[in-house]
């Protein structure tokens, strides 16, 4: 893609490549072998021929995609960036939320920052971003998605003016203004997801929310439950060794109150069998009287 603000265009090929790395790419004008879309299909999609362009500002690779579809008519090729099939798939995402995008290959790493332009990397990430696109095609939701028609089939100067300003952008991937609070607000910052609430999604918020209050309930009964057996396990286990230490102390008094017991026992069955005592001398108890009248 030759666009307004790029100054020249190279192409990937690299001289001193050898048999062993990527194979450099074709240009544009060489006529491409048609598309030929798979049994149970009606698309069919295809990245090759990356090419770097370099502008004022950036340098930037673009890859060349055909589609042949049976529901719309395509252009013969379009050129996209990566940050345009970055763009797709945050639009997918957004506007099917309940669906599973297909992932996108990553940027680039810190290692391959320097080699992000070398025909290797570039290759690999073309065979990725291939995958990528050929994936969401065969999807049998995302296929039917006006975000990836505009993709396909908006030519590359429209898709560049278009993404300069939000609101054109939003009527370019077919997102009405609901899916951003309507489009009030003025200057708001729009953040990224949908904003239309899923009846599912809230039931199951509302669920998991009032599930997240009884549990947090319960951990705080289950904790005060365990605290006071810990206590009460202390109690018992300090009033058994009161009872041990009185159980082995105790026992020498018991011994001797037996013994005393026993004791006043036999004196009392020994006075019970002895004979009433009476004194040995007759004089003893007599009265002074009756000593003074014998004398």
């Amino acid at each position: 893609m030759a666009s307004e603000s790029s100054s020249a265009v190279i192409e990937l090929n690299d001289a001193d490549a050898t048999d062993t790395e990527a194979p450099s790419v074709t240009d544009d004008t060489q006529e491409p072998p048609p598309l030929i879309m798979e049994h149970g299909y009606d698309i069919a999609v295809k990245v090759d021929a990356p090419i770097k362009q370099l502008s004022t500002l950036e340098t930037f690779v673009t890859y060349r995609v055909r589609c042949t579809c049976a529901r719309w008519e395509s252009p013969p090729f379009v050129r996209r960036r990566y940050n345009h099939f970055k763009l797709l798939h945050k639009r997918l995402s957004s506007s099917h939320p309940l669906t599973a995008v297909p992932p996108l290959p990553p940027l680039h790493s810190a290692r391959q920052q320097l080699d992000r332009y070398s025909p290797p990397f570039v290759a690999v990430r073309c065979l990725a971003l291939n995958a990528f696109l050929d994936r969401v095609a065969k999807h049998p939701i995302l296929t039917l998605s006006e975000d990836l028609k505009m993709f396909l089939t908006t030519p590359d100067e429209e898709l560049d003016k278009v993404l300069k300003s939000d609101t054109s952008a939003l009527n370019l991937w077919g997102l009405s203004s609901a899916l951003y609070g309507g489009g009030g607000g003025g200057g708001n910052k729009q953040t990224n997801g949908a904003r239309v609430k899923d009846p599912e999604f809230s039931s199951a918020a509302e669920y998991l929310a009032s599930l997240q209050v009884k549990l947090s309930s319960l951990c705080s009964l289950t904790a005060r439950l365990y605290k006071g057996t810990v206590t009460l396990s202390n109690e018992l286990a300090g009033m058994r060794r009161v009872c041990d230490a009185w159980s082995s102390g105790g026992g020498g008094a018991a011994a001797a109150a037996a013994a005393v017991s026993a004791g006043s026992a036999a004196a009392s069955a020994a006075r019970a069998r002895a004979p009433p005592w009476r004194p040995h001398n007759p004089y003893l108890f007599v009265s002074p009287v009756h000593r003074r009248r014998s004398q």
